[in-house]
């Protein structure tokens, strides 16, 4: 059984190259925060893939190979247009593809994508970009939600929140959550009385948990503190747009902020050795708000 993994079609296009061993290439997804993989599991996949005999993944001209290279998926990998080229830098720069990561894990078409992280970060993202980045890197159909979980903990920087919101956001108040975690929204889009009713009914739960506890100083402080939570909430709930306002006040101090990571460029991992096409026009389809 091949391990689920987001990266499998750049690990698959690793293994084509037949430049590097199993260890190295592990350790060259680890370097773009991809790691999972072992030895043992780039083995078993390169034994799922069948070569063709005279294998030339560079000629174009030759119908086996470029047959192959589209079954396995890894065609654009190997002739890049634009739109790769574009994808591959996405992963140079932490800021545009943490945002990216996220919102593609979230329920968001392509277009909703495209536009939440030109908002977010500036980046001008093709469709077929963000396509082909969910593609090679990202792949979130290859994974389980429960999979995705426990891939999630295994990486080690600052996207960790936002991608565990993504996983759970399933409606469209989860991704509202997603949206003001990311500062992409702002609080006004939530409700008050779905807001300030969470509080006390997650108070009210929290409370119960705690009500068999054995009596003392620590049980009654928690039971206090539990209790004013929710008279909060249910003042909360009863209340004007300006409990709305407090919450956002304070809760902004938790918005999670981001930080450059450098990291190596394909080219300096890959040496640059490949042909590039010709460049391909982006669409301008124009994308309402979600």
């Amino acid at each position: 059984m091949i391990l689920a993994h987001p990266a499998k079609y750049w690990a698959k296009f690793y293994i084509t190259r037949r430049q590097h061993s199993y260890e190295q290439i592990c350790n060259m997804l680890r370097l773009f925060g991809l790691s999972g993989y072992t030895a043992d599991d780039l083995e078993t996949l390169e034994l799922s893939m069948e070569f063709p005999e005279d294998f030339r993944p560079k000629d174009l001209r030759h119908r086996d190979s470029v047959l192959f290279l589209r079954q396995e998926g890894v065609y654009e990998a190997w002739h890049r247009n634009a739109h790769m080229a574009q994808a591959l830098q996405v992963l140079e720069h932490s800021r545009v593809r943490h945002t990216l990561e996220a919102l593609i894990l979230s329920p968001l078409t392509v277009a909703q994508v495209v536009r939440k992280v030109h908002q977010k970060t500036g980046f001008s993202l093709t469709h077929r970009a963000c396509e082909l980045f969910e593609h090679y890197f990202w792949n979130k159909r290859l994974l389980s939600g429960v999979e995705w979980g426990k891939f999630i903990r295994t990486r080690d920087d600052d996207s960790r929140e936002w991608l565990s919101l993504a996983v759970n956001a399933k409606d469209a108040a989860g991704v509202q959550t997603l949206f003001w975690k990311m500062g992409l929204g702002s609080m006004h889009q939530l409700e008050a009385y779905k807001i300030f009713s969470d509080f006390r009914n997650m108070a009210y739960g929290c409370a119960k948990q705690i009500e068999m506890d054995t009596p003392g100083r620590e049980h009654a402080a928690a039971l206090l503190g539990y209790a004013r939570v929710a008279k909060i909430g249910q003042e909360g709930v009863e209340s004007t747009a300006d409990a709305v306002h407090d919450v956002v006040e304070s809760f902004n101090a938790f918005r999670l902020q981001q930080r450059e990571i450098n990291t190596p460029s394909v080219d300096q991992l890959t040496n640059g050795n490949f042909s590039e096409a010709e460049t391909a026009s982006d669409e301008g389809e124009d994308i309402g708000d979600y």
